[in-house]
């Protein structure tokens, strides 16, 4: 069976169309993942199942004893940290 192509999207961004004035802003995430989706070939999806189940295990090794709060509290601490030489860090 032949693999479908893959869409190339003009930013990089399947969720950005080109205009005549540039890239429009992307939708919601929602539809730029099943549009995403609907241009992997078999391959990719399968190659994208594998990725996810690699990465749920990280993030479930790296977090292992780490409660939410805990977490919460750490993310907290960095985010000022960030702030207080000059980055951008998420909002408190």
């Amino acid at each position: 069976m032949a693999e479908r192509p893959v869409r190339v999207w003009p930013d990089g961004d399947p969720g950005a169309s080109a205009t005549a004035t540039g890239p429009s802003p992307p939708g919601p995430a929602h539809r730029r993942r099943r549009r995403a989706a609907e241009t992997l070939t078999d391959g990719g999806q399968a190659a994208k199942g594998r990725i996810k189940s690699l990465i749920d295990g990280l993030r479930s090794q790296i977090h292992e004893g780490i409660t939410d709060e805990e977490y919460a509290v750490a993310l907290t601490v960095l985010q000022r940290m960030i702030r207080h030489v000059g980055g951008a860090a998420a909002p408190r």
